[in-house]
């Protein structure tokens, strides 16, 4: 209770708030004036409270902006990566004459002959691009075989250019014959860059964004069996950042894997480390991972 406050059932009986408070002390006493010209207490907020409150609210305004960053790059679908292709693929010669000459005036000299190679070369490289699978797929879960419809397709349609130009444009005079003779060959490595960083980017934003959408604390899994099994449990928890789960690491009953990491999960030891290891990593969760395993090892496991 604060100086100069009174609760309800010690006011006097027929005396109203304003009565109580006009109320004066006698000459000389000091109970009355302490009640009422006491201040009351103000609430103060310090520095380093106001700072932290600032932090958290910058902190919640960047995550913000990153989450509609990410929901705006894993928005690209077909067309706008057709449209990405045509500028990395109207770019590449460009690019490519930049790198082969040091001044301007060669530049200046063959730019508009590159650049009519490069709107020359869409006729046959959206093509091999469309026939690959590289408009077909999914690309925030990219895996082995989106790597090789990529590698498949950006190979194709550099060893269709280079065909082209020396089988086809250069020995029938369509290209002077001062242009240099590399450009096709830097051509085809820079479109390999650019539209395989474009469809990798939309995996790595991904996997990004998983992580901003975890919420809360992640509990600690430890996955027994660093095998097929295990590894889908680990792409399946990583994809599912909901699920509260965070794999921490492997046990394996091959001594062999120790160190050696599956979709960026290191194996931590064998079956026999595993109480130490529920220690020393925080294990919150076991999951076993081993369906051909006998079945003295998963007592093994689940005893522990």
């Amino acid at each position: 209770m604060f100086p100069g406050c009174r609760s309800r059932s010690t006011r006097p009986r027929g005396q109203g708030w304003a009565s109580l408070h006009s109320r004066r002390a006698p000459e000389g006493s000091t109970v009355g004036r302490t009640q009422t010209e006491t201040p009351t207490p103000k609430l103060r907020i310090s520095k380093a409270t106001r700072e932290d409150s600032f932090s958290r609210q910058s902190l919640i305004q960047r995550l913000a902006m990153q989450k509609k960053l990410y929901s705006f790059i894993l928005g690209v679908r077909k067309g706008h990566l057709l449209v990405l292709d045509v500028l990395v693929v109207l770019a590449a010669p460009i690019l490519a004459l930049v790198i082969r000459f040091d001044s301007t005036e060669g530049f200046a000299l063959y730019f508009r002959i590159a650049f009519l190679w490069g709107c020359l070369s869409l006729f046959w490289i959206l093509p091999i691009f469309w026939v690959t699978g590289l408009y077909s797929r999914y690309w925030r879960y990219a895996s082995v075989d989106e790597m090789t419809a990529l590698a498949v397709g950006t190979a194709g349609a550099w060893v269709a250019s280079v065909f082209v130009f020396f089988g086809i444009a250069y020995p029938l005079g369509f290209v002077p014959p001062g242009f240099p003779r590399s450009i096709p060959i830097v051509q085809g490595l820079i479109a390999m860059l650019g539209v395989g960083t474009i469809r990798l980017s939309l995996r790595v934003v991904f996997e990004f964004s998983n992580r901003l959408a975890a919420d809360g604390k992640m509990k600690r899994v430890l996955i027994g069996g660093a095998g097929v099994a295990g590894s889908m449990i680990v792409k399946e928890l990583k994809k599912n950042p909901q699920l509260g789960r965070e794999p921490a690491g492997f046990v394996d009953d091959d001594p062999r894997k120790r160190g050696l990491s599956i979709h960026g999960v290191k194996v931590l030891g064998t079956l026999g480390d595993t109480a130490k290891i529920l220690k020393e990593a925080k294990i919150e969760e076991v999951v076993v991972a081993m369906p051909t395993a006998p079945g003295h090892v998963l007592r093994q496991i689940m005893e522990i």
